[in-house]
């Protein structure tokens, strides 16, 4: 798990309130992986699928270390186009995130 800053406890994500979530599909150059975003107030919590049992979280980013752009994916094929992407990047990482 990466925690930028190594500020953020367990404690201080489970005493805020979740705004969003959602699946997402992290593409860093040829390597994708399917994720989940949580979106709280100070915090974005990156886990493994919703879709198991358990997940292990994978990077908690304060919302202040992380930039997000706009993102045109053109190699996407068929149902995939409709999609909707974002880049994200915070200081030691920088993904493609596509909504699914």
């Amino acid at each position: 798990m990466e925690i930028l800053n190594g500020k953020v406890t367990d404690a201080e994500i489970k005493n805020q309130t979740l705004m969003s979530h959602g699946a997402v599909k992290l593409r860093r150059g040829s390597i994708t992986k399917k994720c989940h975003l949580y979106l709280y107030r100070d915090f974005l919590v990156v886990t493994n699928s919703r879709y198991k049992i358990t997940f292990k979280i994978k990077y908690i980013i304060p919302l202040t270390s992380l930039w997000i752009g706009d993102c045109v994916v053109t190699d996407f094929v068929g149902s995939n186009q409709a999609r909707k992407s974002i880049l994200l990047g915070w200081p030691m990482e920088n993904f493609i995130a596509t909504f699914w």
